[in-house]
Order: structure tokens, then sequence, then C-alpha cells
């Protein structure tokens, strides 16, 4: 059962319908400007996960590079160094 319709809804049917460019550009470079924009938001959320897991992991390097450092310090204190022989 089809209910009857004024040509004003069809043709409002029709545009919600319709897959336009609702962009209000050009669509050769809509189709290339969408992909894109959603490939950089989406590294802009990578990056951002990336650099808050590097914060929470940098006490942890930082601590173990000191101990590092400090190792090689008491090393050249006592003169004790490895060396390998050939």
């Amino acid at each position: 059962m089809s209910k009857v319709k004024t040509p004003r809804e069809k043709k409002q049917l029709s545009y919600a319908n319709d897959r336009r460019n609702t962009y209000g550009e050009n669509q050769k470079s809509s189709r290339k400007n969408i992909p894109r924009s959603k490939q950089l938001s989406h590294q802009d959320e990578r990056r951002a996960v990336r650099q808050a897991l590097i914060a929470a992991r940098s006490p942890v390097a930082s601590i173990a590079q000191r101990s590092n450092e400090e190792a090689e310090g008491v090393s050249q204190i006592t003169g004790y160094a490895t060396r390998r022989s050939d």
C-alpha cells in the first residue's frame, strides 16, 4: 500500500536518499579529501596514544639509564673496565 505523496514530499525523499556531495566541493576533490581527513584524524589518535605510552614508560627508562650511567662511572673510578681480548 503506497501512500499518496505530493511532488514536494517526493522531491524531499529523493534528496534524502540521493548520495550527493554535501561538502560543497568538487566531487573529485572530496573523493580524495574525505579519506585523507579520516587518515589524519586516526593518525592523530595513534600519535596521542603513543605519546601517552612514552610518557608513562619514561620514568622506568630514565631509572635504568641512570643506573647504567652510575655503573659506568664506578668502573671509571675504580679502573675496572671490561676489555675484549682480540
